[in-house]
């Protein structure tokens, strides 16, 4: 085996280790699962690892919106490996007792469509 053929292998090899897939995540998270009538809850709706088609605001299934939403972005590059991320943040309440579900949210990726969980 020449130098040169050496050489080429070992670079294919650094490069396919940095060139990982990044993986793309869409998820609404809630900081609490109960509330009394007039108390807040966040909700929280992040995209990490994409460009952000156009992010959906969810049905809030009732709860009144009480600031939001608020968004922030981050990109980060550490040891060769990029990552960036998309946040909404909302704070809601309840106006009356009752069960309520927060709806999905929807973002489109590339020629896909990502929802969240309701």
């Amino acid at each position: 085996m020449s130098i040169r053929q050496f050489l080429t292998i070992c670079f294919a090899a650094c490069a396919s280790l940095l060139v990982r897939a990044q993986e793309i995540t869409f998820r609404a998270t809630v900081d609490r699962n109960e509330i009394a009538t007039g108390e807040n809850l966040k909700l929280t709706i992040e995209l990490t690892n994409a460009a952000s088609g156009g992010m959906t605001t969810p049905d809030m299934g009732g709860l009144a919106v009480v600031q939001g939403p608020m968004e922030s972005s981050s990109f980060s590059f550490i040891n060769g490996r990029s990552s960036r991320s998309t946040t909404r943040v909302w704070y809601l309440t309840a106006t009356r007792p009752g069960t309520f579900t927060i709806g999905p949210s929807k973002v489109r990726v590339g020629n896909g469509e990502l929802s969240t969980d309701p």
